[in-house]
This record gives structure tokens, sequence and C-alpha cells, in this order.
């Protein structure tokens, strides 16, 4: 076999491709806001990570996750060992212009927190996307604001707690609503606590979403969520997805916002 040859067969190409619906339906429900032109900007970003369809030229585990030859999915895929952009998977994904990608160690995808982030970079040019992780949120919502990353909480909460769940039992349904009332598009909802599972091991439930559109009740989510999502086992990504304001205490989510987008 010639050397060229070899190379190919270890090199994985995608095919990439936009979904022909726009990335925001006319709206049927009057009561959900989707935000000012800025923050549609910030919610679309988010979007386009989640609604990318494409397909592996090789059978490939991504995230712990298998992607099968021939099969297209949709979403960038979860993995925390890479921290890749919406415009960065497009450009090694378009077969079109003749680019290759050696695929190796999960080195394609994202995470929650890097997902949200790179949403937010449209604003925050200069932002870590490849740093942030949930305990960034964390120190957000303990000291009020985390001025690294240009987060203020949504309300102007502090905890002075360690973990999302003691703060929601200790304030009180009545008073974390207040806040999730003030949401808006482009904002944050994350999670971040200890639990004991159903063996008695002791686990860390963390997690990030970036609202969409807001109403009276509850919020539109948009999430990497990883290989755990049941609703489409073609897809790592939650899309649009409602939350009563009572789930999202029941699941210990506290809101924080990003000072560029609003």
């Amino acid at each position: 076999m010639k050397k060229n040859t070899f190379k190919k067969t270890a090199l994985m190409t995608l095919i990439a491709a936009t979904l022909v619906v726009p990335a925001y339906p006319k709206q049927t429900n009057a009561a959900y806001r989707y935000g000012n032109a800025k923050q549609k900007v910030v919610t679309e970003q988010m979007d386009k990570m989640a609604r990318v369809l494409w397909r592996p030229s090789k059978a490939v585990t991504i995230g712990g996750k298998p992607y099968n030859i021939r099969t297209t999915y949709r979403g960038m895929p979860y993995t925390q060992l890479s921290n890749i952009t919406y415009e960065e998977f497009s450009a090694k994904s378009q077969s079109s212009t003749g680019g290759f990608f050696l695929f190796y160690n999960d080195s394609l995808g994202n995470d929650c927190t890097t997902a949200v982030a790179l949403a937010w970079k449209t604003y925050f040019t200069s932002i870590d996307y490849a740093g942030i992780w949930t305990g960034d949120f964390l120190n957000c919502a303990r000291y009020g604001a985390n001025e690294k990353y240009h987060m203020k909480s949504v309300g102007g909460y502090q905890t002075n707690m360690a973990s999302t769940k003691d703060y929601c039992v200790s304030a009180g349904f009545a008073t974390v609503k207040r806040y999730y009332q003030q949401l808006q598009p482009g904002d944050c909802l994350f999670k971040y606590y200890n639990y004991t599972n159903s063996i008695g091991e002791n686990c860390l439930s963390k997690h990030a979403v970036l609202v969409v559109a807001t109403s009276s009740t509850g919020v539109l989510i948009t999430d990497q969520i990883g290989r755990g999502n049941g609703d489409n086992i073609r897809t790592t990504w939650r899309r649009k997805k409602m939350i009563s304001f009572q789930d999202l205490y029941k699941q210990n989510y506290l809101p924080v916002y990003c000072t560029d987008v609003r």
C-alpha cells in the first residue's frame, strides 16, 4: 500500500448541512419572548451548534457515544476533550472545501459549558471558552459576579454556598422563582451539587443550559446534554425544550447572565 493511500484511510470526512427550516420558526405562542436582535444572535449561534447535520465516513466513538458510518446525526458531538466552535466544525466537515479531519482521541465537539460560552462569544470575543466549567458559574452565584467571565447573577443574589441545591432549599421556591422571572434570552441556567446514587456512591450533578425564550411560567432552553439524551439517539442536544419554573427549582438550577449580551 502506498504511503499516501495509508494516510487517507486514517482520515475521517464529515459531511455537514444545515436544516432547511429557519432557526426560529414563526412564533405560535405569543406568551414566549425571544428577546431583542442582539439576544437572538446569541441564541441562534447556539441553535447552529444544535442543528447542524453531519455524517461520519467511518464508525467512531466520541465522548463515549458510538457514531455509525453512513448515519446522519444532528448537532455537534458531545465531548469534554475538545472545545471546537461551530465555525471550526463546519469548516472541517464541508467536503466541498476538500478538507479532511484526522479523527482520534475525541478531538471534535464540545460540552455544555463550552457551548454556552461559544454562544456568548458572539459579543464577548475574548471569553476563555476552552477553560470555562460549571464551577465558574457557581462562583458567580456564590459572590454575585464572576468578572473573568463577565457574569452576574440574575437578580443580584449571592448564595455564599458551594451547592445550588443548598441554596434552593434554603431560599425556597418563592425567592428563586423571582430570579427565574427576570431571565432573558441568552442567559444561562446551571446546577452544581452532590448527591448519593442508588448504590451509595457520592456523585456530582452539574450542567449548564442556554435560555432561548422566556414566558411567565417557564423558559425554552437549548443545551448540549451528552450521550444521556433519551429524546433522540441521533443527537446529544435538546433544542428549544420547555422547562417550567417548578421543574427548574426541583432540579436545583440557578440563573446567571453575561453582561456583554444584555
